[in-house]
């Protein structure tokens, strides 16, 4: 009926399906391996490229820092500020007072060299007067 070399035996046929489906995991298993090894080549690209922008952006904040360091050292404190104010308030007070002073001093000196130049003048007035009919 059937020849009998055209069935296989069983050892050899569960030996080749063995074989086939171990073939088939393999490469499974190797392309696995590599879409893996090219997620994690992927992702270390991506953690080198996070790490590059966050020093950058790290040496960025610590020159803002310094900056503010250096500008705080050169400012002026408010205390400082507020006392240096009073200071001045006190010293243009203080030239206030001298410059009424002398303002005060040179509108009496002129009143004086009004009064003098006048007294003189009535005085010489006289003396003329008295020359004239004396």
């Amino acid at each position: 009926m059937t020849d009998p070399h055209s069935y296989v035996p069983l050892r050899e046929y569960v030996d080749n399906r063995l074989d086939a489906a171990l073939a088939g995991i393999e490469k499974r298993f190797d392309l696995q391996q590599q879409t893996q090894d090219r997620a994690v080549a992927s992702i270390e690209r991506a953690v080198n490229k996070a790490e590059g922008q966050l020093r950058e952006r790290l040496a960025g904040q610590n020159e803002f820092r310094d900056q503010l360091k250096d500008q705080a050292a050169t400012l002026a404190t408010r205390q400082y500020v507020e006392f240096s104010d009073a200071q001045l308030n006190k010293s243009l007070d203080s030239i206030s007072d001298r410059l009424s002073y002398l303002e005060k001093q040179a509108a009496n000196s002129d009143g004086r060299t009004w009064m003098l130049i006048t007294g003189m003048g009535v005085l010489f007035s006289i003396i003329g007067l008295a020359l004239r009919f004396l």
